[in-house]
């Protein structure tokens, strides 16, 4: 390999492993971003920064170092005006897009979720939980008593199924199922998903008391009358009767070996 080529390459990956490491303001940026929704605002009409800090309250001066922090990374752009447009990759912090991806941009700029990463040195040194040594509890017991995070959770949750419901849908064929269960389901998008696209398959939607109690109401009445809502520990029993039971993005959260006996200890 030549030495234009040898340099060429140790450039890219250090700027590569540059932009890794400096990662972690962006991350806040999108989330104060997505806090204040900036990208429903500026998705019909641009807006001036001072216009924006005057629909959110924000400092002008402050939030216009965020614009332009976040338009250099392509969130959104500024005009000869001084006007924010959100871009293509903005549009999915909007509330109303159908992969919306807010949820998840507030999740990980929350400080629950955030400050577990700080202890991640002691977690691999030790094999200790970050979580549990942050907070005391595991991260689902925590949620069980902290309503706000577990409702930033739970949308985080439903941006995740709205980013893979179209690829699920078209790679898998449910309507070969007549009653399907979804174990851990949260606030219901994928099953939903699965019902309207399957008119004769029914489903019930199986997460936490406390999980189910708090979502949102099913859309459509047809998808209401195909759909049960039950709250259960799933360590304990899931409910039965159905050809089908699927578990997405949970599996992971718990210990491979102990499951139910120390659920969490593994979570962060």
């Amino acid at each position: 390999m030549s030495d234009d080529n040898s340099r060429a390459r140790d450039h890219s990956s250090l700027t590569k492993l540059s932009e890794l490491i400096a990662s972690y303001p962006a991350t806040q940026a999108i989330y104060v971003a997505a806090r204040l929704g900036i990208a429903d605002l500026v998705a019909e009409t641009p807006k001036t920064a001072d216009e924006i800090a005057d629909a959110t309250k924000a400092h002008a001066p402050s939030l216009i170092r965020l614009l332009l922090m976040l338009s250099s990374i392509g969130i959104f752009t500024e005009d000869a005006a001084g006007r924010f447009r959100v871009t293509p990759l903005g549009e999915l912090l909007r509330r109303d897009h159908p992969q919306s991806q807010r949820g998840m941009a507030i999740m990980y700029g929350s400080e629950f979720f955030w400050r577990p990463w700080g202890e991640l040195y002691d977690a691999v040194t030790t094999g200790t939980s970050a979580f549990e040594q942050v907070y005391g509890v595991s991260l689902f017991n925590y949620l069980s008593t902290h309503p706000e995070a577990a409702t930033i959770f739970n949308d985080a949750m439903t941006s995740v199924s709205s980013r893979d419901i179209s690829t699920i849908l078209a790679a898998y064929d449910f309507s070969r199922f007549e009653r399907i269960v979804d174990v851990g389901g949260g606030h219901g998008a994928l099953l939903e998903a699965i019902l309207l696209a399957n008119p004769k398959v029914r489903g019930v939607l199986a997460d936490q008391p406390a999980v189910v109690a708090n979502m949102p109401a099913l859309p459509t009445r047809a998808i209401a009358d195909r759909c049960e809502i039950a709250g259960v520990d799933f360590f304990t029993s899931v409910p039965q009767g159905a050809d089908a039971y699927i578990m997405k993005y949970i599996i992971h959260d718990w210990d491979d070996q102990d499951g139910g006996a120390t659920r969490g200890t593994r979570s962060w």
